[in-house]
């Protein structure tokens, strides 16, 4: 207190300095070295007091008038000692401020408003929906403009708010995120995969969306609340490794078996769902077992060849598929056995055409040719062999008259094309792929 006495005093001293004692005056005298014993007031801004004390450079009575206005201040709160007016140095102004652990028990935080939406700004919006619950749904923020607002302590106004009302006032409605994934199992059958489920946003007013996050599963599913109804949405993602294929082709043969699919998180069963007997039906269920087979040759390929495969679904067409698996059951010293109702690609030499090619019909209880293939391509990586045998069993030449013309004109390599023998609905084919190397890039 010293500094402001030195103050006060410094300040009156300059006063009286300058003061003239006017020709209408009641009398007064100034004297010298005189005692004033009445109340002198003198009139001083803050402002003006932080000044003096800089030019006299007095910062240590700067900081104890400042901390004294401050500690001041507090009290100044309608609801202290529970509140206290403190400055927020971000707003750069006073915010009430509790001092007490049950303030905002006994004084709730309200806050109340009028609105006003653009639903042509949030088509998906529910007329009997509130903005908030509309952000949280979608996961979005929503822009409304505020007609009136006040903040309260308890039933009482809030006397230094956060926010204060402003004409054209404009409010952002930002919802809490989603709780976090959690871990669970996607079950059909005797597969289990675990999977993170969260709940996802949703333009759909009253339905609820969860469907997993992972990103490794190679399929991404999502399961739909709506009203009383539950839908299972299930979609194959490129990307994961032949094993995680595997699996999942696994998984899905089994909903198309037992047409049944749980989720399960611990020991509680999240959600079970029923595939009916037309979904069932669907080309996703039926070409399981083939994507099966077909990574599993991938695999095989791979582990013989010292290769890696990416991208198994992405332009995936029947001759790669037919070619994996001659590939796969060649690798391992097999046959490759398929069922064939017609076949075009034998040419075989003039000279090692079976000489009883004309009995019966054209009938051959066996028929064989051997090619060299060449170079050929597999999902990105280049192989060669060094030779292509193929056998077929019970067959009939459907071109005989053709394989004669030929024969006739002593050409060099022949095409026979074969059709089931009489009576029969299909015939086999045997293939085979010798000295199969990858060739580096």
């Amino acid at each position: 207190m010293k500094a402001v006495e030195y103050l006060l005093r410094n300040i009156f001293s300059k006063l009286c300095s300058k003061s003239n004692i006017g020709t209408n005056s009641s009398g007064n005298i100034v004297i010298q070295n005189s005692t004033v014993s009445g109340p002198i007031m003198v009139n001083c801004s803050p402002e003006s007091m932080l000044m003096e004390l800089k030019s006299q450079g007095d910062y240590t009575a700067i900081q104890t008038f400042v901390s004294s206005q401050l500690a001041n201040l507090k009290k100044v709160h309608p609801l202290y000692p529970e509140f206290s007016a403190t400055v927020d140095p971000k707003l750069n102004r006073l915010v009430s401020t509790p001092e007490v652990e049950d303030a905002f028990k006994n004084h709730p935080k309200k806050i109340k408003s009028t609105i006003k939406v653009d639903l042509k700004k949030y088509p998906y919006m529910h007329q009997g929906e509130a903005p908030w619950e509309y952000a949280y749904r979608t996961q979005t923020e929503v822009e409304v403009d505020t007609t009136s607002y006040q903040e309260y302590l308890g039933d009482e106004p809030d006397p230094f708010p956060l926010v204060t009302f402003q004409q054209g006032m404009k409010t952002i409605i930002k919802a809490p995120e989603f709780p976090p994934a959690c871990e669970a199992s996607i079950t059909s059958g005797d597969i289990s995969i675990p999977v993170k489920i969260r709940r996802l946003p949703n333009l759909k007013y009253g339905e609820i969306l969860f469907g997993n996050v992972s990103k490794d599963q190679g399929f991404d599913f999502r399961v739909s609340l709506f009203e009383d109804n539950v839908k299972f949405h299930f979609t194959k993602r490129a990307g994961a490794d032949l094993d995680t294929l595997i699996l999942m082709e696994k998984l899905v043969q089994n909903i198309g078996t037992t047409r049944s699919i749980r989720i399960v998180q611990g020991a509680v069963e999240f959600m079970r769902a029923t595939v009916s007997p037309l979904e069932c039906d669907a080309d996703i269920f039926k070409n399981a077992p083939l994507f099966i087979q077909y990574f599993e040759s991938l695999r095989t390929i791979e582990k013989h060849l010292n290769c890696h495969f990416d991208q198994m679904y992405e332009d995936l067409t029947v001759d790669d598929y037919r070619l994996a698996i001659i590939m796969a059951a060649s690798l391992q010293g097999n046959w490759c056995r398929e069922k064939e109702a017609f076949n075009d690609e034998l040419r075989v030499s003039r000279e090692h055409l079976p000489h009883n090619i004309h009995e019966n019909g054209g009938t051959v209880h066996e028929l064989s040719g051997e090619m060299q293939p060449g170079t050929f391509s597999l999902h990105g990586k280049h192989f060669r062999a060094v030779k292509y045998i193929v056998v077929f069993s019970d067959v009939k030449i459907n071109n005989l008259q053709s394989v004669q013309k030929n024969i006739n004109r002593k050409k060099k390599s022949i095409l026979i094309t074969l059709k089931p023998a009489n009576g029969n609905e299909f015939f086999w084919k045997y293939s085979k792929l010798e000295g199969i190397e990858l060739i580096e890039e």
